[in-house]
C-alpha cells in the first residue's frame, strides 16, 4: 500500500524495501538475461514459502487492474514475471497461476509499457496446454 503513499518518501522506501525483498527471496541476479530460469523459481516453491501471498497478490493485481493503478500493479507483475509453473502444479493446484490469468489480460491493456511488457512476460507462466489456444 506504500507504493501509492502520496508522500514521495514513503513511496521511495516501499521501493527500497521491495528491491531489497527481491533480492533476498530471489537471491542476486546469477545470469544477465532477465528470462533466464536461474533468475527465477517456480510458484510452487514460492507461494509454499509465503502462503499468503497468493491471495495479496491477486487481490493487488485484480484491484489495481480494475482501478487503473500502476502504482501498485507494477510491483506485482514484476515479481509474477520472476515466477514459473512447477511441473508439479496443475490448474486445480490452490497456489497455482491460473487465476492470475484473467488480471494479466487486462494489465496487458495499461497506457503504461513498462506494465504491458511485464504483463506479457508474466501471462506466460499461467499458460496451459489446454487454454493456449483460447488466449491467442
Amino acid at each position: 500500500k506504500g507504493f501509492t503513499a502520496n508522500y514521495w518518501p514513503v513511496r521511495n522506501s516501499c521501493t527500497l524495501l521491495f528491491s531489497a525483498l527481491i533480492v533476498r527471496v530471489f537471491g542476486v541476479k546469477r545470469v544477465q538475461d532477465e528470462r533466464s530460469l536461474e533468475n527465477k523459481m517456480t510458484s510452487r516453491e514460492f507461494f509454499s514459502r509465503f502462503p499468503s501471498l497468493h491471495n495479496f497478490l491477486l487481490s493487488t493485481i485484480t484491484k489495481s487492474v480494475e482501478t487503473d493503478s500502476s502504482e501498485s500493479l507494477f510491483p506485482v507483475l514484476l515479481l509474477l514475471s520472476r515466477l514459473y509453473p512447477s511441473p508439479l502444479d496443475d490448474t486445480q493446484s490452490p497456489l497455482s497461476l491460473a487465476p492470475f490469468q484473467d488480471p494479466i489480460i487486462k494489465a496487458a491493456a495499461s497506457p503504461i509499457w513498462k506494465c504491458r511488457v511485464l504483463a506479457s512476460q508474466s501471462l506466460i507462466p499461467t499458460l496451459s496446454s489446454p487454454n493456449l489456444s483460447n488466449i491467442l
